[in-house]
């Protein structure tokens, strides 16, 4: 088995920075990501000796010279990208012999050189579902590591060269968006074969323009399946189509035919399907969120934050979390003028793209279904990132934001554009006088993530929102709920340029931290235990007993904290680790 550190030590010898990541989610294990990466042997030795079970990262971009072009097999969810690899290598887009890597589904990464130009990191590139690009703001998980199931990424060939990006392929990869999509997406001949990677792009489109000119139920059904049949190279299973079918009749108006549930076993489950993060543990790809706050709470003054982050070309920090660069979309109740103002005032992105209050808000839910379609199709053309509804008081196409039923019809448009175009969906929304979300419970049920944005009262009780402007010292409490890994309150305090966090604790931190205190409390009772002891002995009537994996990950930020140590044991099958209370801590074991 290769040895993870001597695989970052031999990167870093090559002059390519390193940095660790989490074997279970290919998260960086540095405080600032990827940006803390480094060909320091001195300190790659000390991140290894306390991770020695991570995966090694490498940033990729102009600063590193590595572009990384990820072509993706997942046969679960029917994704295979490596004809477009055998497509590119046979046009002479992509060098024969260069370093590769396969990935632990059969995928593959092909490293090349990055030229001096600005590429950056996305997925689908091409129109091609599971060929992402991996250059500037970037990062990728290097051959010789290996994933906590098992799973390893291999260097095919570990002597081959890293060889220049052709000039042909830079040239594509810096196209505009709606120039790619139209090279791998246009179909001319109606009887043009529909190759692989682009089946569901392609049969989605078939779907949608029949459902529009009528097609409904079985016959939308008859037709797409026969598509698929006599065009698609291999077809499509059955299931899939009739799924596909299904989505594209509800939004029409019909149902044609329930879906087909597969059930998958939770240990199979991967915690990459949460997407990736544009703001970690706030916003990520395919999910939405709702930001409430009442009036001059600072909800445009945090967006703009958000905003000026997500330009930045290695990616920002807002309320203490990473945001990752991205190219935004923002449908703005504010005019154009006060958007050029902000963009002078604020340093917003120069490619950030606004929809001003000049166009008019749907009136009902089909002109704003309608305007959904849009939404998709930009944010498929210009390889958006982020999509902004600013706010959703000015764009709700329904007559009564209380009327629960129509929001939740609105609510499903918003959810199929985070879905099929990919992006993370942000909502501003203003706050009852009450607290919480204006209108219906049907919104904040919708979406993924609530983030609600208040000022301290004036009686000085968090949370409140009764303060006057004069008393106004600039703190905010952030209180978050959702299905992200979120903080559940942050408290910050403006700076001038942006909020300084005061405290902020995730609900799994404070999860960890009570499983640690019960850790020590059974070790006190023991003396000493390995894992089997202390999950043997854990006390009743409480919390129940971690998994062995969790418990053996909090015993090793135990022994990090120097909260316990190990007594004896290397921790090999037949030695265990015996683990104490340190004697550091001046507890004395009973």
């Amino acid at each position: 088995m290769t040895d993870p550190k001597n695989v970052a030590l031999e990167w870093a010898r090559r002059g390519k920075p390193v940095f660790p990541c989490d074997p279970q989610n290919k998260k960086p294990r540095t405080k600032h990501g990827f940006k803390d990466a480094t060909i320091g042997e001195d300190q790659i030795e000390s991140w290894w000796e306390t991770y020695p079970d991570s995966m090694v990262g490498i940033p990729t971009g102009i600063e590193t010279g590595l572009l990384v072009l990820d072509f993706d097999l997942d046969e679960n969810k029917g994704i295979d990208a490596m004809p477009h690899l055998d497509s590119l290598i046979g046009t002479g887009d992509i060098p024969v012999e260069t370093y590769r890597v396969r990935t632990p589904r059969g995928g593959c990464h092909v490293y090349l050189e990055m030229p001096e130009v600005d590429i950056r990191s996305r997925a689908g590139v091409h129109g091609v579902r599971g060929f992402d690009i991996r250059g500037n703001g970037g990062y990728v998980i290097a051959g010789g590591s290996r994933r906590f199931d098992g799973g390893e990424y291999r260097a095919e060939d570990p002597a081959t060269t890293i060889r220049p990006a052709p000039a042909s392929l830079v040239e594509g990869l810096q196209q505009p968006r709606h120039e790619q999509d139209a090279i791998s997406t246009s179909r001319t001949d109606p009887n043009e074969p529909i190759l692989e990677g682009t089946r569901n792009e392609q049969l989605f489109r078939e779907a949608r323009s029949l459902a529009k000119a009528g097609f409904r139920g079985k016959t939308l059904l008859s037709a797409i399946s026969g598509i698929n049949s006599m065009l698609c190279q291999p077809p499509l299973p059955e299931h899939e189509v009739e799924t596909m079918v299904a989505r594209v009749s509800e939004n029409a108006g019909e149902v044609c035919t329930a879906p087909t549930l597969e059930p998958v076993l939770i240990g199979e489950l991967d915690p990459g399907d949460t997407g990736q993060p544009v703001w970690e543990g706030f916003l990520a790809n395919g999910t939405t969120t709702l930001l409430s706050a009442r009036e001059k709470a600072g909800k445009t003054t945090l967006l703009g934050l958000l905003l000026r982050e997500t330009g930045k070309s290695d990616g920002g920090e807002l309320l203490g979390y990473p945001v990752h660069p991205v190219r935004t979309l923002l449908i703005s109740e504010e005019s154009a003028g006060q958007w050029a103002d902000r963009r002078d005032d604020d340093g917003l992105p120069e490619d950030l793209l606004v929809v001003t209050r000049r166009h008019a808000p749907p009136g009902d839910l089909a002109a704003w279904e309608q305007m959904c379609e849009q939404i998709i199709g930009i944010a498929r053309l210009e390889d958006i990132g982020l999509v902004v509804l600013d706010t959703w008081a000015h764009w709700n196409p329904t007559e009564s934001e209380n009327d629960n039923a129509q929001i939740a019809r609105a609510a499903r448009s918003i959810g199929r554009i985070a879905e099929e175009a990919g992006v993370a969906i942000l909502l501003v929304h203003h706050m009852s006088k009450a607290g919480g979300s204006r209108g219906g419970t049907a919104l904040p049920a919708a979406v993924d993530t609530v983030i609600e944005m208040k000022r301290p009262s004036s009686r000085g009780i968090v949370g409140e929102d009764g303060a006057d402007d004069e008393g106004d010292d600039g703190t905010r409490v952030f209180t978050i709920t959702g299905r992200l890994e979120s903080p559940p309150t942050i408290i910050a305090s403006w700076d001038g340029n942006t909020y300084r966090v005061n405290d902020a604790r995730t609900v799994k931190h404070l999860k960890g931290d009570r499983r640690r205190r019960l850790i020590t409390d059974t070790l006190s009772r023991l003396g000493e235990g390995n894992a089997g002891d202390i999950r043997s002995n854990w006390p009743e009537g409480g919390m129940q007993p971690p998994s062995e994996r969790t418990l053996m990950r909090d015993l090793k930020r135990a022994v990090e904290s120097e909260e316990i140590e190990v007594a004896r044991g290397t921790g090999g099958a037949t030695d265990p680790r015996v683990y104490r209370i340190a004697k550091s801590t001046g507890v004395i074991p009973a």
